[in-house]
């Protein structure tokens, strides 16, 4: 899958990913400007590149996605929850800076950073499964899109 993957432009991917929001937002039963997104790994990052480029998301949670170019950050105006793990140093390594940026142009965000937990973390059916990470993860996502996706 992962060679599947490099083989299609980052751009298509994000490009169907907003396909997804747009085809949501025209069911009768969706409240149209109530979309959120999330992803996971190379799911997370694809979710930050639509987040920074997409103002129809009402909310994002990106599961230790890699960073939006720094560049793009300006464009947000999506809330973004993001979601990282302690042990993983390669996307850790990306998040003092993109949350600066975040914080420099005042975007709504919130970063958690689970010590403990691996890349990976939240699968479940994975060797790197955290049960305590993966559980906190998704109290905080929930909490998250109830309180941007939910009628106020």
């Amino acid at each position: 899958m992962r060679d599947a993957l490099r083989t299609i432009p980052t751009e298509q991917i994000v490009a169907h990913g907003n396909a997804g929001v747009a085809y949501l937002q025209s069911q009768p039963y969706v409240i149209g400007d109530r979309v959120g997104a999330m992803g996971f790994c190379f799911g997370g990052g694809i979710v930050w590149l639509m987040a920074v480029g997409n103002p129809e998301l009402r909310a994002a949670v990106p599961f230790y996605g890699s960073a939006p170019p720094l560049e793009d950050v300006p464009d947000l105006q999506v809330p973004v929850l993001g979601i990282y793990a302690g042990e993983d140093t390669r996307i850790g390594a990306g998040v003092p800076g993109l949350e600066a940026a975040l914080k420099s142009n005042g975007n709504d965000h919130k970063f958690v950073t689970y010590p403990g937990a691996g890349q990976a973390f939240f699968n479940d059916t994975g060797r790197r499964y955290h049960e305590q990470a993966a559980g906190q993860a998704w109290l905080e996502t929930l909490a998250w899109f109830e309180d941007f996706l939910m009628d106020s």
